[in-house]
């Protein structure tokens, strides 16, 4: 072969190897930022973490006691 056609595919085939190694680099890196992030603090994570009959005690506790908190009293929960 041509030595400037070898030396093309070399660059060739060296840009496809760095264009790979980062793509991989970007996925690693999301995945590891989407398993170091916290947990969200929202109803639905609360009502999920609870389990069976104990969760829904719990919830019901707690929706209970913010209806005793409430200006207009149990009425308004």
């Amino acid at each position: 072969m041509h030595p400037d056609i070898t030396q093309g595919l070399a660059a060739e085939r060296i840009r496809e190897w760095r264009d790979s190694a980062a793509r991989s680099r970007l996925l690693r890196e999301a995945r590891r930022a989407r398993h170091e992030a916290p947990a969200p603090a929202t109803g639905l994570f609360r009502l999920r973490a609870g389990s069976g009959r104990r969760g829904a005690a719990a919830v019901a506790d707690r929706r209970a006691a913010a209806a005793d908190h409430h200006p207009l009293g149990k009425r308004a929960a």
